[in-house]
């Protein structure tokens, strides 16, 4: 049995036995929907940044889990991600860094949930590390959520120092790539479902 979801922007339909919808904000028109094979114990700490993101307009879906393998969490704006979630720690660009190397293995979009305010100046410097130390060009997206605040970053911002250039998080120099590869083995229900409303 199918049900569409209608967002303002978009109408999405999804197999009620495949998916669920786990969150809606009716205000922001976003809301988060989970596949049934997603990791359970991912589930917990996915949803709540996953949550965040729907309150700000998002559709996020997070994605079927594949048995032994590396693979993405999430897809939003039409690309995979890897959520990851940096806990209070005394050395927070070592928990960054460890964040996103570990995150590159699995997909080249990452989003590193930050759970308590933090100096910009050292998140800034774990970013800069990550990508000078990426020789292979595996990181194409690096978002970062703090205080409920999300900070785009693409490489090209990265290794510009565009990054810095922001007094707003929310104002980065960020533009929407025309088209990354997603994972290849990963398949989304948003992929062709998704019809503009007109």
């Amino acid at each position: 049995m199918s049900r569409a979801i209608t967002n303002r922007k978009k109408n999405i339909s999804f197999d009620e036995l495949i998916y669920s919808k786990l969150y809606t904000n009716n205000k922001s028109g976003g809301f988060v929907i989970a596949h049934k094979k997603h990791d359970r114990s991912k589930l917990s700490q996915n949803l709540s940044i996953a949550k965040q993101l729907a309150d700000r307009g998002e559709i996020v879906e997070l994605i079927e889990s594949i048995p032994n393998e590396k693979s993405p969490d999430a897809k939003r704006n039409e690309l995979f991600w890897k959520f990851r979630t940096v806990s209070s720690s005394q050395n927070l660009e070592n928990s960054i860094l460890m964040a996103i190397r570990k995150s590159k293995r699995n997909c080249e979009n990452m989003l590193i949930y930050i759970d308590q305010p933090f100096s910009m100046s050292n998140i800034f410097k774990a970013l800069e590390t990550s990508i000078s130390k990426d020789k292979s060009d595996k990181i194409r997206r690096i978002d970062i959520l703090m205080q409920r605040r999300l900070m785009k970053f693409t490489r090209d911002d990265i290794l510009q120092g565009n990054h810095k250039k922001t007094k707003k998080p929310d104002l980065c120099n960020y533009k929407e790539p025309v088209s990354l590869e997603g994972h290849p083995k990963t398949t989304s229900i948003l992929d062709g479902s998704v019809n503009q409303n007109l």
